[in-house]
């Protein structure tokens, strides 16, 4: 599997593909440029759906079974979320019945994803569907960028 940046209508086909469960993190990875990691540490306490903002504080380490610091200190930032994705984020929200503390994005235990299942659950199922190039899901981030 390669790495690069989807064009608009391999974007169109990939969310298109998703189903309602999966289309809140695959465009969370495509339209704020997070790192993998981050959306699995992100808690309902950082995302402001009203402010459409989401505050990276953390990375899910699946390795070290650990929540670690972003890579950098830039990594600490806000991320501005658009309204398409706003109303994904809710529709998430209200299926998982979140409370602040909880992860948005986590196993039916509360607990965070394992990258390796997301990968072969979720991405190549979607990648698959949407008959797109296959480009790994790091390639989410710089389809952003």
């Amino acid at each position: 599997m390669s790495r690069g940046a989807f064009n608009e209508d391999e974007v169109r086909a990939l969310l298109a593909a998703c189903r309602a469960q999966e289309r809140a993190l695959l465009g969370l990875l495509c339209f704020t440029g997070l790192r993998p990691g981050e959306p699995y540490a992100l808690r309902w306490q950082d995302v402001n759906l009203t402010t459409g903002a989401a505050v990276v504080t953390r990375n899910w380490d699946h390795y070290a079974r650990k929540f670690t610091e972003p890579k950098t200190d830039a990594g600490k930032r806000v991320v501005a979320l658009s309204g398409w994705l706003v109303s994904q984020l809710e529709a998430h929200k209200a299926q998982t019945g979140a409370k602040p503390a909880a992860l948005v994005f986590a196993t039916r235990d509360g607990r965070p994803l394992n990258p390796s299942n997301v990968r072969r659950d979720v991405w190549l199922k979607v990648r698959s569907r949407a008959g797109v190039r296959p480009l790994d899901m790091y390639s989410l981030r710089h389809t952003f960028a």
